[in-house]
């Protein structure tokens, strides 16, 4: 694959949650990797994840951030943002803000992925 697709999110977020059908879309209808970086700092709020996660059907693998250093690594100002990365990791592409299936498509598109 020459990009993937990573997605900052948060259980408490509700346009984060909102569009995780369309990122199962995404995930099940492109060959592009996709994952779910959820953004916590404790360990009360990984079960609450894993809870979220049992009644939420996600179909592609996610990540958790304990320390919240990707928020700073990738100057996070709200959630959820969506990148297209490159192998390298660099930042092809961003929204943030809900995506749907379409504009998942437009920004990989984009990039020459």
């Amino acid at each position: 694959h020459d990009v993937f697709v990573i997605n900052f999110w948060a259980t408490w977020c509700p346009p984060c949650k909102q569009e995780i059908p369309e990122l199962n879309a995404f995930a099940r209808h492109t060959n592009i990797p996709v994952y779910g970086i959820n953004v916590t700092t404790s360990e009360r709020r990984v079960s609450d994840v894993a809870d979220f996660l049992k009644q939420t059907p996600v179909e592609y693998p996610v990540l958790y951030d304990r320390t919240g250093n990707s928020e700073d690594a990738y100057r996070l100002v709200a959630m959820p943002a969506t990148y297209v990365l490159d192998r390298k990791g660099t930042i092809l592409a961003k929204h943030v803000g809900p995506v749907t299936e379409q504009m998942l498509k437009e920004m990989v598109k984009r990039t020459g992925g």
